[in-house]
């Protein structure tokens, strides 16, 4: 790429002198161009820069990033345009130009563009950059695959690159540019490249924006490579913001130039051509390489135009404020380029072939067979619950994208897999992933299998192992498409049969791990020991052609194969296997199933077979019982074979297992061997074990000749089988009894049940089936264990024997007793006497005669029984009667008949059916019976039959037997009735009461003859004489009751006569219109029926029955009745209600009381109207004309097509008229004139009573109407009545005044509130219809502190305007003691709703907000807020509830308001009136009545809808916007006050809603360690304060940690592990086997009680589990949790060792892991970690102490020594003592060390001469003696010799003084240095010796005098002293040792002096 203008046009131009038109500063560039040519350039042959990276080429760079460069895997990256590529282009508003205007154009004016354009390279359009008011880009799709390391995906990717500056020379520049056509900065973005080609800019700077492929997301991470090719003349990249590197080639040839600081922001260098040509090179001579990181990287690109500030380069011409010229530049070049046009193509290549190598392998197990799914599987370990499971490994590994496949490629690429021997490779196959186009790493990866590609091995070595290689093919390798994938290599295996290992010389076994090396390697694998695993791991081999290569290793990955144990049980008798048995495994071999526990248990199964499985341990393996041995018990059966085998249980059976490391634990074939296998004897009945007795209940015989079966259970057939029978014999009681002669065996169908039952029954006895059970068991024997019988229906149980009691078989009497009219008779008595003596059949010959000393069981002539005869004529015995004779007789006559004489006999005798327990004897007794009758008639005095003639009458019968016509009266005229009684019956009767009813209704309801009547008048007419004469002639005495005038008593009257007598009564005055008032009659006697009375001449006289006195009309023959008729006055009514109305009281069509309240309805129901038209007056009604009216309102919401009269239960005449039936049960007509007008009794016959209202009747017409959908919040809509009618007044018809009524409905509309809470950090739910879905709600996680706010949605779903809502917050008991008290409320503010309007609100209390309106379909969000204590925790699913109440304007309110207003007033105002108890509790009812209708209404008036409510029509949604007007106009108060009218809605769930937090609190552990003798500190808030003062320990001290865990924070804590790790140097002085930790139970501070377990090794505690095992120095335990705020205190202990070194600061580390329960983003529970602080982590160190015991001896008169540390310091003078002196050594024992000196044994050794002439008395104290140390410590003196003493302790750096004393003796010479030496020994506190040391013995020495004698020449004794060798007394020194010392002195001095002299000469 080169500029339009060369080098060769640029020298034309100087030639002919084009720059002499240049202005005058043309002469300053030209001496600067000619002083830089004069300068001589050098050209440069290196480049240099902090942010540069120079290497030699593409193969060394590959080297470089992927094994120098941090990270350098990651920058996988290089952009370039591929096969798959395509570009958009965008932006550029403004700026546009097109193809066809630069095709127009020239290329003067276009530059590079004009070409491209011309040849298709640009894509879309060309930019006039100044004219663009947008920035112009260019969308790069799919332009390479990143991979990234981070979250395993390889990406695809597009590049974004947009202009975002540049630089157009300025006017003055262009005017003298020699192309005087530039006039604009063109870009083009180019269609099959990635690139810009440019005119006539300086440069253009870009940013490069990289996203997931497809989206406008940047990638998250993105590293890499971007390669600018092809950098010639004129052409420079400054490398800004996004790069973080420049890596250039640093070649011989290379053509570039480098300048450390560039002009972009965040410039790493400048890049530039070195010379002004252009190559056309895409190499390493002309690339630069870019190092970005990052989604977006900016850049320079600069072409020509050096007017720029100098970058400070090595260019040779470089322009003053311009980017440098190249190095190489000519004097031509540098004018060339400042008068350069600026074009050319500037793009990002990938000539450059940079590849990296991969930098990992991984490897994976999973289940089953290959499925590419699972390529991404992370599992490291897997277990096989047995062999046979195929799983399947998988290798994997990523391959980045080269930059240029051409000139980077790998030349191998190979996986290897050696898969051990125990294993067969089913199968291998390899699959690739896909790119994906975004960042989301969910489960949409594809995989495409890609075996194809690659050549697959499987190579079995002499070790039999297969090895798998999988190498790609290197056709493969040479194709792009190969890379920017990760592969992964699926090996599927199975493990091998046992005969296939064998044939190998392997065995399964061969696997069984002894330790645990395994689990080092894969330690998800966790405990290996004692169980069979395989390790696995993978490598992958590549090398590329640009001679790297890499050989990695992948992780291991492990898997183990669980063991199985089979044994079988099967029952001997059957040899069937037994199901339910369950064995236990235990360890060791002779174990007692009564002590031990079992590991593992298992059951056996319909096979018998019970199989032990390890499960998720895959081994049986227990560290108590090692490899082995173990063994299978039986330890329990199913409870319904308790009595099969003896013995039940088979506790003595083992089946051993002497290893687990034995191929038989893994064999999955049926085989199983005997030992294997119990097999269970059968229990066995003996002989004579049953025995049945058969006793009589009767006379205790016992008897024979009964035969009992033995039964046994079938399981199988779920019943009882007859086994055989027992056979009779005699026991030596000489009884019969009944045995089974037969031994039996209980088997696994009988399960030892049996069951006995009596097949037949001595004579006479009944055969009761009795049914006995009883089971056999192993413990079952005739003497302690005897069978237990046990009945069937009563459960009474018989123990040993059995005892059948059966009662004779007895009789039964019966009687049965009619009258003549076959009619049962009750009440009569029968005696039953025996009529001979009676035996038992065993007691009677076969004679008959009864056997000798036998005693009868019933006495001739004893009365045995009483009968009564019941109902129904039947009487029997009262108890069972012994078989034999009896004598029958009646003692006692029924009533109502006559008592029978005849005796009757009656015997029984035995029955062949001996199960039947009575036989019966059935007698028939016969008796006559009585027939009472009588018959009453009554006829008025105006009364006549047809022919208005006397009505006829039956003197028989005593009835009236023609019709009678009823007579009309006059108001005022007294009606005269004759009643006649006649006695019809074969009976006298008496007492004959004789009733006259004017209260009973007539034909009309409500019509009685004593209302119209003057009862006070009314009377039965009495004879003066008393009597009445019969029509016999008979004289009956009559008598007024003194109750009522109304009621006569008759005395008698005979049979067939009669008695007549009269009833009068006045009429009241003005009277009239009353037809058909009925009188009537009614009488009743009574008669003697034979019955018993205490005074027997009296009669028994009893009620005559009447019930079926009837004629043969079915009339009672004792009542009768007549009518009379008073005609009335014409008057009706109408009343006109709605189905909903309430408010009034309707009694018998008239309104009795309140007012109207208006019904209630809503949109599309349907309105029924009642209309009742009653007739008010006394004349009947007809021709009565009904018209309904609708108001203009009602019909604008209702369904005029609907409307009109229904006549649903009406029915239709031949005349096509309706037929309706009146209250009154009468039928009329009805005839539609149009749908509002119906005519009413318009057919008929006046007088006939059929089609006329009559008078107080009334009929009910229904009209009914549809509301309109969507009609709500409407009221007063009227409706109208008008009625017409006409009456008949006995000449002709006459109209009746007309009526009319009116009534109202309201449709507020279905009132519907919801409501739905949402606390802030409530996650996983929308609001749909006002609700949330409760189920999917993810309730948060709050923290201590945290503020939370509840977003409360109030909706009004449905049609009514809701008023004064309210919403009351209820907390749970537990949450409402998590928030701060106080901090919990609503917010009180105008909320603003959906619907935009303003929501007032009132906080009536903190949890209580009143809202005043919502109209109908609005919603609006209220809000709640509180706050978390910051002392909580530990408290989930807290329930925050909300509920609504709401209310709304039914319309009615008024009208109610008005009736209760009314009402008051009408209590005030009436009067008192007496009322009955029966018409008061009548009017109760009612208005309960009226009240259930009233709820009936209200509730069907707000019943909610099913379906979804309508759109709101016109009008409502006119009228809802008036109500919201409306109540804007009202204050709070005032709006408060009227709501208080309106109705409450009705309250539904979806008026409560709830929502529920979390509050795990926060977690805060501590730990603190204290050793028992470390001082200075002290505990405070689960932490020592203070500086640890160490303590120190001796042989045989227990060191005891007390270690503290403190639950600081507010949330429980859960499996704290407590690591506590001991320094190699503390661990080496404790007893190995005595280092203790506690566990087990414990007791907290707070009381609570926890659990310590040991951690196991293999125990995935967390994820600090690793310092589990990674030495012996840990000891670890977990504690099962912890509640917040207590703490707990567990300890470590040692014992010290003896022979440890004295140390300190040995230390002891504990650090605390511990996990808390929470909730995750999913709403689940889980336990996180805590987080790790320093206070979960503490130390103490302890220190060894050890005594170190020094000896000091000085004699008393030894002068010229110090003791100082234990240890006399200086020369000693010894003493010189003389005869009989005193010698007192003192002897000071001092403990050095910082342990305590035990038994202390101080042993003086004087030497012989001392001993010659000292006399050594010993110690100065003894034993017993105590004595104070240095410190005054008392110190007991243990033992006391006369050269040794022992002393109990001296305690560290402490001292004591001791004196040994002696006395010179006499006689003694002058002798010097007598020796006395002190030794000591000691014990350390563990009773070890102290080693020996020379400080732990001391000496002093004496001098001794002889006594002085006198001598006369002194002088000469001081000059030859006593034996001429001595010297004075008190000089310690020798004669010869000061002599040696002068001469060593005088040596000393010569040698000093000779030194000085040789220094002066020199």
């Amino acid at each position: 790429m080169q500029g339009i203008f060369r080098k060769e046009n640029t020298d034309k131009a100087l030639k002919y002198g084009i720059y002499r038109h240049l202005p005058t500063y043309e002469k300053i560039i030209r001496n600067l161009v000619s002083f830089y040519i004069e300068k001589n350039s050098k050209k440069v042959g290196s480049v240099t820069g902090k942010n540069l990276l120079t290497v030699a080429n593409a193969q060394a760079a590959s080297k470089y990033i992927y094994e120098s460069y941090s990270n350098g895997r990651q920058y996988n990256f290089t952009p370039r345009f591929n096969n798959n590529s395509s570009v958009s282009v965008g932006g550029g508003t403004g700026g546009g130009v097109s193809f066809t205007k630069v095709k127009n154009g020239t290329e003067s004016e276009f530059g590079t563009l004009y070409p491209a354009v011309s040849k298709g390279r640009i894509a879309s359009k060309v930019f006039n950059l100044q004219k663009t008011t947008v920035n112009p880009y260019a969308v790069y799709k799919d332009v390479g695959n990143w991979y990234d390391y981070n979250t395993k995906r390889t990406y695809k990717i597009d590049l974004k690159i947009t202009v975002t500056g540049y630089k157009f020379p300025g006017a003055a520049i262009r005017r003298q540019l020699s192309n005087q056509d530039l006039k604009a900065p063109y870009i083009g973005f180019q269609k099959n490249k990635i690139g810009i080609s440019v005119m006539g800019t300086d440069y253009v700077q870009t940013r490069m924006d990289f996203y997931y492929s497809g989206t406008t997301t940047p990638v998250s991470g993105i590293k890499g490579l971007i390669q600018f090719c092809d950098i010639d003349a004129q052409q420079g990249v400054d490398f800004g913001t996004g790069f973080e590197k420049v890596l250039m080639f640093q070649m011989q040839q290379s053509k570039l130039q480098y300048n450390a600081t560039g002009l972009i922001t965040g410039s790493k260098g400048y890049v530039s051509s070195r010379t002004s040509e252009g190559f056309d090179n895409n190499d390493e001579t002309t690339t630069a390489v870019g190092i970005f990181a990052g989604s977006t990287v900016n850049c320079r690109w600069t072409v020509a135009k050096c007017d720029q500030k100098d970058t400070g380069g090595n260019a040779a011409y470089a322009i003053k404020s311009g980017y440098g010229i190249p190095a190489d530049s000519s004097l031509a070049d540098s004018t060339s380029y400042y008068w350069s046009n600026s074009t050319g193509l500037l793009s990002i290549r990938a000539d450059v072939g940079i590849g990296l190598l991969p930098d990992e392998v991984k490897k994976a197990i999973y289940h089953g067979k290959i499925n590419s799914k699972n390529s991404e599987s992370a599992k490291k370990f897997l277990g096989l619950s047995d062999r046979k499971e195929t799983f399947s490994y998988v290798l994997s590994a990523p391959v980045p994208s080269p930059s240029n496949v051409t000139t980077a490629k790998y030349t191998s690429f190979q996986f290897e897999d050696k898969v051990e021997s125990l294993l067969n490779v089913k199968d291998v196959k390899v699959y690739a992933d896909e790119a994906v186009n975004n960042n989301v790493q969910a489960d949409q990866m594809n995989y495409t299998d890609v075996s194809a590609n690659f050549n697959i091995t499987k190579t079995q070595g002499t070790d039999h192992a297969t090895t798998v290689k999988v190498a790609a093919k290197n056709a493969k390798l040479s194709a792009a498409a190969f890379y920017g994938h990760s592969y992964y290599v699926h090996i599927e295996v199975q493990m091998k049969s046992d005969e296939e290992l064998h044939k190998i010389n392997k065995s399964v076994a061969d696997w069984y791990q002894t330790d645990n090396a395994v689990t080092a390697k894969v330690s998800e694998a966790g405990k290996c020991q004692g169980s069979v695993a395989v390790l696995n791991k993978g490598t992958l081999n590549v090398a590329n052609n640009q001679g790297g290569s890499v050989k990695k290793e992948s992780n291991y990955v492990a898997s183990k194969v669980g063991m199985i144990i089979k044994v079988k049980k099967t029952d001997q008798n059957s040899g069937q296997p037994i199901e339910g048995v369950t064995f236990g495994l235990f360890g060791g071999e002779n174990v007692s199933i009564d002590k031990a526990e079992p590991i593992d248990t298992a059951v056996t199964n319909k096979e018998g077979i019970a199989v032990f499985k390890t499960g998720t341990s895959y081994s049986f393996y227990k560290d108590k019982y090692g490899d082995g041995p173990y063994c299978v018990k039986e330890i329990a059966i199913p409870a319904v074979y308790k009595n099969v085998w003896k013995p039940s249980l088979n506790k003595e059976w083992t089946y051993k297992i002497p290893t687990l490391k034995s191929e038989a634990l893994f064999d999955l074939s049926s085989n199983i061997p005997l030992e294997a296998q119990l097999e269970n004897t059968n229990y066995q009945a003996e002989k004579n074990l049953i025995k049945v007795y058969k006793k009589s209940k009767d006379t205790g015989a016992y008897l024979s000749g009964a035969e009992f079966t033995l039964l046994q259970w079938s399981q199988s057939k779920n019943q009882y089988e007859e086994l055989f029978t027992l056979e009779e014999d005699v026991d030596e009681n000489k009884r019969s009894v009944y045995q089974n002669k037969q031994e039996f065996k209980n088997t696994l169908d009988n399960l030892g049940r049996y069951k006995i039952v009596e097949k037949k029954a001595p004579k006479g006895c009944i055969l009761t089936k009795q049914e006995w059970t009883f089971e056999l068991s192993e413990n079952t024997d005739n003497k302690e264990n005897p069978v237990i019988f046990e009945n069937l229906s009563t459960g009474e149980k018989q123990k040993g024997s059995l005892v059948y009691e059966n009662p004779l078989q007895k009789g039964k009497l019966l009687i049965q007793k009619e009258d003549d009219e076959g009619q049962p008779v009750s009440g009569a008595v029968f005696s039953v006497t025996a009529a001979q003596d009676i035996y038992a059949p065993w007691d009677v010959k076969e004679d008959g005669t009864p056997a000798s000393d036998t005693k009868p069981l019933v006495t001739k002539g004893e009365v045995v029984d009483k009968i009564t005869t019941g109902e129904d004529g039947k009487g029997e015995s009262n108890k069972s009667l012994y078989i034999g004779k009896y004598i029958v007789e009646e003692i006692k006559g029924a009533w109502n008949h006559i008592k029978g004489d005849t005796i009757y006999e009656a015997e029984l005798h035995y029955g062949l059916d001996s199960s039947k327990e009575l036989i019966s004897y059935q007698l028939k007794v016969n008796n006559l019976l009585m027939h009472p009758s009588l018959a009453v008639s009554k006829l008025a005095d105006k009364t006549t039959n047809e022919e208005k003639k006397a009505v006829a009458f039956d003197e028989k019968t005593g009835r009236y037997i023609e019709k009678k016509v009823t007579g009309r009266y006059k108001a005022g005229e007294f009606v005269d009735y004759t009643i006649r009684v006649t006695n019809t019956g074969n009976v006298s009767l008496y007492n004959i009461k004789v009733t006259d009813d004017m209260d009973c209704k007539g034909e009309f309801d409500g019509q009685t003859l004593s209302k119209y009547a003057d009862m006070e008048t009314a009377a039965f007419v009495l004879p003066e004489s008393g009597y009445f004469v019969t029509k016999s002639g008979d004289k009956v005495y009559a008598q007024m009751s003194t109750s009522s005038n109304l009621v006569l008593n008759l005395h008698h009257l005979a049979i067939a006569d009669s008695v007549e007598m009269h009833v009068k009564v006045k009429l009241k005055e003005a009277v009239k219109d009353a037809w058909k008032l009925k009188n009537e009659v009614r009488v009743q006697a009574q008669y003697d029926d034979n019955g018993q009375e205490d005074d027997a001449d009296k009669p028994h006289l009893v009620d005559v029955p009447v019930k079926d006195l009837v004629d043969g009309e079915n009339n009672s023959l004792v009542v009768d009745w007549d009518y009379i008729n008073i005609p009335g006055i014409p008057e009706e009514k109408v009343i006109k209600t709605a189905d909903r109305t309430t408010g009034i009281q309707i009694e018998n069509g008239e309104i009795t009381s309140g007012s109207k309240i208006p019904g209630i309805y809503n949109a599309k129901e349907k309105v029924k109207f009642s209309i009742v038209v009653k007739n008010s007056g006394e004349a009947a009604l007809k021709r009565i004309t009904v018209k309904d009216a609708l108001s203009d309102e009602l019909k604008a919401v209702s369904d005029m097509e609907s409307a009109g009269f229904v006549f649903d239960d009406a029915t239709v005449d031949k005349d096509s008229f309706y037929v309706l039936t009146t209250a009154k049960g009468k039928k009329i007509t009805a005839k539609v004139i149009d749908k509002n007008t119906v005519i009413l009794c318009n057919t008929g016959e006046d007088g006939s009573g059929t089609d006329r209202l009559f008078a107080d009747d009334y009929i009910t017409l229904n009209y009914s109407v549809n509301l309109l959908p969507g009609t709500a919040n409407l009221y007063d809509l009227s409706n109208k009545v008008y009625v017409n009618g006409w009456y008949f007044n006995g000449n002709e018809d006459e109209e009746v005044p007309g009526e009319d009524d009116e009534d109202i409905i309201e449709v507020p509309g279905i009132p519907e509130g919801r409501t739905a809470k949402l606390a802030d950090k409530t996650t996983g739910v929308v609001l749909k219809e006002g609700r949330y879905d409760a189920g999917a709600k993810i309730s948060g996680v709050y923290e201590n502190g945290n503020e939370v706010t509840y977003k409360i949605t109030v909706s009004n779903t449905g049609s009514a305007n809701l008023y004064d809502l309210r919403l009351t917050d209820v907390l749970s008991k537990e949450l409402e003691e998590a928030l701060e008290k106080d901090s919990v409320s609503f917010i009180e503010q105008v909320y603003t709703s959906k619907d935009n309007r303003k929501v007032r609100t009132n906080l009536e209390e903190s949890q209580k907000l009143w809202m005043d309106f919502l109209a109908a379909g609005d919603a609006v969000d209220v809000y709640l807020k509180g706050k978390v204590r910051i002392d909580v925790g530990n408290l989930f699913s807290l329930e925050n509830i909300v509920n609504l109440t709401a209310r709304y304007k039914k319309g009615d309110e008024k009208a109610r308001k008005e009736q209760d207003e009314t009402g008051k007033e009408e209590t005030s105002t009436e009067k008192k009136e007496e009322t009955s108890k029966d018409d008061e509790a009548e009017k109760e009812e009612d208005k309960k009545d009226d009240q259930k209708d009233d709820q009936k209404d209200d509730q069907e008036g707000t019943k909610v809808p099913e379906k979804e409510l309508e759109p709101l029509s016109k009008e409502s949604k006119k009228a809802i916007e008036e109500a919201y007007e409306a109540i804007q106009k009202l204050t709070v108060e005032e709006l408060q006050e009227e709501s208080k009218q309106y109705a409450e809605i009705p309250v539904t769930e979806l008026m409560q809603d709830e929502d529920y937090i979390n509050i795990p609190g926060t977690p805060l552990a501590k730990i603190a360690k204290l050793a028992d003798k470390t001082q200075g500190v002290t505990l405070v808030k689960g932490r020592y304060e203070g500086q640890k003062e160490e303590g120190i320990y001796e042989y045989g001290d227990t060191v005891d940690y007390t270690i503290i865990l403190t639950n600081a924070g507010t949330a429980d804590l859960y499996n704290l592990l407590v690591d506590d790790t001991l320094d190699k140097k503390l661990l080496s002085i404790l007893k190995s086997d005595s280092i203790t930790i506690t566990t087990g139970q414990v007791t907290t501070k707070m009381g609570d009680t926890i659990q310590v377990r040991t951690a196991e090794k293999d125990e995935d505690i967390g994820k600090d589990s690793e310092s589990i095992t990674k030495q012996l120095e840990s000891r670890s335990v977990v504690l099962d949790h912890l509640k917040s705020g207590d703490s707990v205190a567990i300890h470590l202990k040692g014992i010290i060792q003896s022979g440890a070194n004295r140390d300190t600061g040995l230390n002891n580390m504990v650090h605390l892991v511990a996990q808390y329960k929470t909730v995750n983003e999913n709403g689940e529970n889980e336990e996180n970690y805590v987080e790790d602080t320093p206070e979960m982590t503490d130390n103490d160190t302890v220190g060894i102490g050890t005594p170190d015991i020094l000896a000091a001896k000085k004699a008393d008169k030894t002068k010229n020594v110090i003791l100082e540390n234990g240890r006399y310091t200086g020369k000693k003078k010894y003493g010189t003592y003389k005869a009989g002196e005193e010698v007192q050594f003192i002897l000071t024992v001092t403990n050095v060390g910082n342990g305590t000196a035990n038994h202390v044994k101080v042993t003086e050794e004087p030497s012989t001469e001392l001993k010659k002439y000292v006399q050594m008395k010993g110690f100065a104290n003894k034993a017993g003696d105590v004595i104070r140390t240095k410190k005054g410590k008392e110190l007991h003196i243990e033992t006391s010799k006369k050269r040794e003493l022992c002393l109990k302790k001296i305690e560290a750096e402490d001292a004591v003084e001791l004196i040994y004393i002696g006395k010179v003796k006499k006689d003694i010479p002058s002798i010097k240095f007598l020796k006395n030496e002190v030794v000591i020994t000691g014990q350390n506190k563990d009773g070890s010796k102290i080693p020996t040391t020379s400080k732990m013995s001391d000496y002093d020495k004496i001098n001794l005098k002889e006594k002085e004698i006198k001598n006369q020449n002194p002088k000469k004794n001081r000059e030859t002293g006593t034996k001429g060798n001595g010297a004075k007394t008190g000089d310690n020194t020798p004669v010869l040792m000061y002599s040696f010392l002068s001469v060593a002195a005088i040596l000393a001095l010569s040698v000093l002096i000779s030194y000085k002299n040789k220094k002066r000469k020199n």
